[in-house]
C-alpha cells in the first residue's frame, strides 16, 4: 500500500474514531434505534454498512481516492458546512462510489445530530406526483416541507429523473429554495457539468455551482457481477 493511501486511510479512521465519540449508545427503544435512524434518513438498505470506518477497513480504490478524500473532509467539517450552506455535487459514470460516499457523510450527519434526508430523483419525482393526486394535502406537505427545510438533503442520481417541463420546474423550485435559505445539497449524478447546464435553466446550474464543490470520478464501474 502507498504513502497517499495509507494517509488517507488513517485519516478516514481518525474521523470515525472522533465521530463515535459524540455518539451516545443507542437506547433500547424504537425511536434511538439506529436503523430506525437510517430509514428515517432515507438511506436505503444496501448502504446501511456505508460508513468511512468501513471504508478505511476494505481500503479506497486510487482513482476515486481524491472524491473520498473530498467527501471525508466536507463531513469532518459537517456542522461549518451545514451552517455555511455548502454542498458536493459529485459527478461520473455509474458504479463509481458516489452514493456510498455520500451515504457515509449522511452516517456522520446522524451521528453528529444534524438533519439529513437521502432521496434519489425518481423517487422524489414519484412521491411529488402521487401525491399531489390525493385529496387530503396533508401528506404532500409534510413531504415537501421536509423537502426544502431539512439541513443537509441528498439528492441521488440527479437527472435521472423524466425531464418533463413540470419536473424541470420542480427542481428548479427545490434548488432555489435551498440556496436562498442557505441550506446544503449534496448531489450525485451520471451526468457532466456540462450536461447538467443544458437540461436545466441557467440559476439551477449557477447556485449548485457557487455553493457545492464539485468533483468527478472517471472509470469503469467498480461493481462486482453477481455470482
Amino acid at each position: 500500500m502507498d504513502e497517499v493511501s495509507r494517509n488517507l486511510i488513517n485519516q478516514l479512521r481518525e474521523l470515525g474514531s472522533q465521530s463515535e465519540k459524540v455518539v451516545t449508545p443507542p437506547a433500547e427503544s424504537k425511536q434511538n434505534n439506529p436503523i430506525t435512524a437510517l430509514s428515517r434518513a432515507g438511506i436505503p438498505k444496501r448502504y446501511y454498512r456505508a460508513t468511512f470506518e468501513a471504508l478505511a477497513e476494505n481500503g479506497c480504490p486510487e482513482d476515486v481516492r481524491p472524491m473520498a478524500e473530498e467527501a471525508w473532509k466536507y463531513a469532518k467539517h459537517l456542522k461549518e458546512n451545514a451552517e455555511a450552506g455548502r454542498g458536493l455535487l459529485f459527478f461520473g459514470e455509474v458504479g463509481r462510489m458516489k452514493t456510498t460516499l455520500a451515504c457515509c457523510i449522511a452516517r456522520e450527519a446522524i451521528k453528529q445530530g444534524v438533519g439529513v434526508y437521502f432521496i434519489s430523483m425518481p423517487e422524489l419525482m414519484d412521491t411529488l406526483t402521487s401525491m399531489s393526486r390525493n385529496k387530503d394535502p396533508t401528506e404532500f406537505r409534510k413531504f415537501e416541507d421536509k423537502i426544502k427545510h431539512t439541513r443537509i438533503l441528498i439528492l441521488d442520481d440527479f437527472g435521472a429523473e423524466y425531464p418533463a417541463g413540470w419536473v424541470l420546474n420542480k427542481v428548479d423550485a427545490i434548488i432555489t429554495n435551498r440556496y436562498n435559505n442557505m441550506l446544503p445539497i449534496i448531489i450525485t449524478t451520471n451526468m457532466l457539468p456540462d450536461e447538467i447546464k443544458e437540461r436545466y435553466v441557467q440559476r439551477v446550474f449557477d447556485r449548485l455551482r457557487s455553493t457545492s464543490k464539485v468533483i468527478g470520478t472517471y472509470g469503469d464501474s467498480l461493481r462486482r457481477n453477481a455470482e
